[in-house]
């Protein structure tokens, strides 16, 4: 079962939720997650930026092609000018619809910058994520950005619109995940894209999963399954709300 709140719905949860800060304690495995997250958020927001330049460049093409039909249209209704007339239009279409392919083509390139990207950003989603944008995904590697431009423009416009509400939600979802060298069911409560914890069913296995470079670390933390789990409670309304510890570092 998966639980998604959205940020306004996600509040009360989150006053009933207080991530302890880490103290200093030279772990670097610790440091290294938390950088991981960093560049995660980093990834993102660099991806919303660069496709909402994109997605305007793609409104202004769309634009101009409306209004080439309409003038085109206007033209062959006028059937009988003048022969002068119509190489005079002629002429000016085909500069114009050079034009056209000018723009699309330095939209194919854009898109084609940010291909890479996009599917560093994808290996870095959260499983739950990966499901849902599972064909978009697969379409962002495999679309020509210069013959399929639009749905490779949709495809990147769909992994980043979903990577941003879910980074404004807390998620909650039954999934497997190997931890300690075994595979086991655990019920995992995202909060947004920054990090997850985790509990198995009988609470005794519960831990922290950070975003990394090849997908989501899971590792375990001994003692942490009572606050996983009354934090899960808290989120599906079950229980009365209360402040509930969790950390932020992960120690070997």
């Amino acid at each position: 079962m998966r639980v998604l709140l959205t940020t306004l719905g996600a509040l009360g949860v989150w006053a009933g939720v207080a991530v302890a800060e880490p103290a200093p304690s030279g772990n670097e495995p610790a440091r290294e997650l938390v950088r991981q997250w960093v560049e995660t958020e980093r990834l993102i927001s660099r991806e919303a930026a660069d496709w909402e330049e994109a997605r305007e460049r793609m409104t202004r093409l769309l634009g101009l092609h409306a209004v080439e039909l309409e003038r085109l249209g206007e033209f062959l209704s006028q059937a009988g000018a003048s022969a002068d007339g119509y190489l005079q239009e002629k002429d000016r279409l085909s500069d114009e619809l050079s034009g056209l392919r000018v723009d699309r083509d330095a939209l194919a390139r854009k898109l084609e910058s940010l291909r890479p990207r996009m599917v560093a950003l994808g290996q870095r989603l959260p499983q739950p994520l990966q499901e849902e944008l599972e064909s978009a995904l697969e379409q962002v590697e495999a679309l020509d950005a210069v013959e399929e431009t639009q749905g490779l423009l949709q495809s990147m416009a769909s992994v980043v619109t979903a990577a941003a509400k879910f980074d404004q939600s807390i998620t909650v979802a039954n999934e497997v995940h190997a931890i300690g060298g075994v595979d086991r069911q655990v019920e995992v409560m995202y909060l947004g894209l920054a990090r997850a914890f985790f509990v198995s069913g009988d609470g005794k296995v519960a831990g922290v999963a950070v975003p990394a470079a090849e997908g989501w670390q899971f590792v375990e933390r001994d003692g942490l399954g009572a606050q996983v789990r009354r934090a899960i409670e808290i989120t599906r309304d079950e229980g009365r709300p209360e402040l509930v510890s969790l950390p932020v570092g992960v120690e070997n």
